[in-house]
């Protein structure tokens, strides 16, 4: 008896006959996911960027990268994520990324190139929720995040005095950064700093995200539990009150008094230790300066920096060219 799940013998028969095809596996790229990490990623230039294997490949998560028209490079918008991009510069000779110029989209003769990287990515990749990160090889990645990187950028200062005023920007000046983007900017402005690349449905979901986890980085929100859970906009009128004002004032005079030390302290030398090569401590006062210059209105300090702080303005501005 013939089963219906039996093929006809003709149909069988014409089938047998024709000929065998193998076709290539199906390509699962997606141009489009392409398209959007690589507007995302920003590829260190000089000739030690370029590596054979991806494995030997870094990457640098950052919150923002933004153009530098005075530098002509793409620097993270961050001071703590800055400070890393030319931490890495310094260790391992590299150059920033320069307007029109990424190394992936050239060719060699041994194929494309390999480059180390900073790459905007979502806080969220972070176990913490803090960045920076840093994301080295490819295979098999080992992921370092803010505290760690912290940690082994403050282990490379050369003496205690150093790191007796690295820590000192890291929290008088690193608190009155925190507080204008927290309680003077926009959500327009804050979200072009730390979140460029989200949707405006989103905007104050993510607004709101974003201020309460970096509130927590580094220890501000133990240091300031009078204002550091909320942004600005969502506090009570008692809260905005001339105490509150008074209160944010006063940290902003904090920092301006320790940026004018600072540049007491540097004088007439191009840099703190060599006059040829920026040390650390270097780099982490230019990331602080630069990003306080940068600050949308009204929460910039460019005024206050080109009047009273010339100095620490034309500092910062050399030791970024130097990675250029």
């Amino acid at each position: 008896m013939r089963s219906i799940l039996q093929v006809p013998g003709p149909v069988k028969s014409l089938f047998d006959k024709l000929p065998l095809q193998q076709y290539d596996p199906v390509d699962k790229r997606d141009d489009a996911l392409e398209y959007e990490l690589r507007s995302r990623t920003y590829d260190f230039q000089g000739p030690q960027a370029a590596q054979k294997s991806a494995n030997d490949t870094f990457q640098l998560g950052v919150y923002q990268v933004r153009y530098d028209s005075i530098s002509n490079c793409y620097l993270a918008s961050d001071p703590w994520c800055l400070f890393t991009q030319l931490s890495l510069c310094k260790k391992n000779d590299l150059k920033l990324n320069t307007k029109g110029n990424n190394m992936s989209d050239q060719k060699t003769s041994s194929g494309s190139y390999l480059p180390h990287s900073v790459f905007e990515v979502s806080p969220l990749a972070s176990n913490d929720g803090f960045l920076p990160i840093l994301i080295e090889g490819h295979t098999t990645r080992n992921v370092r995040s803010s505290s760690s990187i912290y940690q082994i950028l403050n282990s490379r200062l050369s003496t205690s005095e150093e790191l007796m005023y690295v820590l000192l920007l890291d929290s008088i000046v690193y608190d009155c950064y925190m507080t204008k983007v927290l309680y003077e900017l926009k959500v327009s402005q804050f979200l072009s700093l730390y979140a460029g690349h989200c949707s405006k449905a989103v905007d104050p979901f993510v607004y709101h995200t974003l201020c309460e986890e970096l509130s927590k980085r580094n220890g501000f929100a133990l240091r300031h539990r009078e204002n550091a859970t909320v942004p600005a906009r969502y506090l009570d009128i008692s809260q905005r009150s001339s105490n509150f004002q008074l209160i944010v004032g006063r940290r902003q005079e904090n920092c301006q008094q320790t940026l004018i030390q600072f540049q007491d302290l540097l004088g007439k030398f191009k840099f703190f230790r060599d006059a040829s090569d920026p040390s650390y401590l270097d780099l982490k006062l230019a990331s602080y300066v630069h990003c306080l210059l940068h600050l949308p209105e009204p929460a910039s300090l460019a005024q206050f920096l080109h009047e009273q702080c010339p100095i620490l303005v034309d500092h910062s501005r050399r030791t970024i060219s130097r990675y250029k």
